[in-house]
């Protein structure tokens, strides 16, 4: 083994600690640089989860946005749909209302035009029996007055019966009774 002498120790101990030195300050340098570089990432990271979490909230905010109108669309839809249906349902109520009321009337006016006719009917059969009955009595009536005629006038000159005179007498009643019976007689 080599006898290293004082100086030789000293000078070698001496290089060996500022070589350790110089080592330890390059390795704090590269150590503070580490982290210099570790906190600018960090940094970076924590930015980065920032804008994340902040694009994850927009995100959430506009599909609740979304969700919203979609219900608000669906049930001004549905509302719509609703409405349409009631106003089908009361359109066909109406129909069915109008149609019985319809038939209502028209069967109404079947009868009024039944009933009419009927009493048409009557008054034409009452009158033509009254005029019947009223042209019978009124021949009746003459018949008895040209009786009473013929006995109540004096004998003729002659001694015959005054049976011209009655005839003459007559012709005026019965001509009153014929235009009572005729067809083109009108009664008021």
């Amino acid at each position: 083994m080599v006898r290293m002498n004082n100086l030789q120790l000293e000078s070698y101990m001496k290089g060996s600690v500022e070589d350790f030195e110089m080592k330890t300050v390059q390795l704090c340098k590269m150590l503070e640089e580490s982290e210099k570089g570790s906190k600018e990432i960090k940094d970076s990271v924590k930015s980065n989860q920032d804008n994340l979490d902040s694009f994850k909230k927009v995100q959430i905010d506009q599909t609740k946005a979304s969700q919203k109108i979609a219900e608000n669309i669906t049930e001004s839809l549905l509302s719509l749909s609703r409405q349409f249906e009631a106003s089908k349902q009361k359109s066909k109520k109406s129909e069915v209302k109008q149609l019985k009321a319809e038939k209502r009337l028209n069967l109404r006016l079947e009868i009024m035009q039944t009933s009419l006719s009927k009493q048409i009917l009557e008054a034409l059969s009452s009158n033509s029996n009254t005029s019947e009955r009223t042209a019978r009595e009124l021949v009746r009536t003459s018949h008895d007055e040209s009786r009473f005629r013929r006995s109540s006038l004096p004998p003729s000159k002659h001694g015959g019966s005054s049976s011209t005179n009655t005839s003459l007498q007559l012709a005026d009643p019965q001509r009153s009774n014929l235009s009572i019976l005729s067809p083109n007689h009108r009664t008021n």
